[in-house]
């Protein structure tokens, strides 16, 4: 059964992988979406209807059928709109390495310390999430902040805009 699962899971991402060989807009990848994505979760849906019984309550198996069932309408949300992704696999494989370095600052000398920590990391962040060179967006914002608006600094914000 598992393994069935796993295939159906498969298929859902070969679904996506056609898509963007095809180079779909975003209705075109909702369309493809509606028309064999649904049907797939929904076989994955019945698939966990039909063997959630068959386990023990508490058993990981039948934890994880569970936990299935109980988010299968989240599950279908991706399917309604061509631009959302079936995961959340590249913006976390982004913003890993500014995850990782959390731990390391956790004792960062003083609370003073630990926000100025904070607005950096958050910064970089979102230079990564919008592929903005960190280094390049420090140094020009430390030449122009001195000549900006106080009420213009929005404006140097690492956030690329489309």
């Amino acid at each position: 059964m598992a393994e069935y699962a796993i295939r159906l899971i498969g298929l859902l991402y070969k679904v996506e992988r056609w898509a963007e060989d095809k180079n779909y807009s975003s209705d075109q990848r909702q369309k493809l979406r509606q028309r064999w994505s649904v049907k797939i979760i929904n076989w994955l849906h019945e698939l966990g209807k039909k063997y959630y019984s068959e386990y023990p309550p508490s058993t990981p198996i039948s934890e994880a059928i569970g936990y299935m069932l109980k988010n299968m309408s989240r599950l279908l949300v991706y399917t309604e709109n061509g631009d959302f992704q079936i995961d959340n696999n590249p913006i976390e494989n982004k913003i890993r390495p500014s995850v990782l370095g959390r731990r390391s600052f956790l004792f960062v000398g003083s609370e003073s310390g630990g926000q100025w920590a904070a607005m950096f990391y958050t910064f970089f962040a979102n230079c990564k999430l919008s592929d903005i060179s960190p280094q390049t967006w420090l140094e020009e914002t430390l030449r122009k902040i001195n000549s900006t608006a106080e009420e213009e600094l929005e404006i140097l914000l690492p956030i690329k805009n489309s």
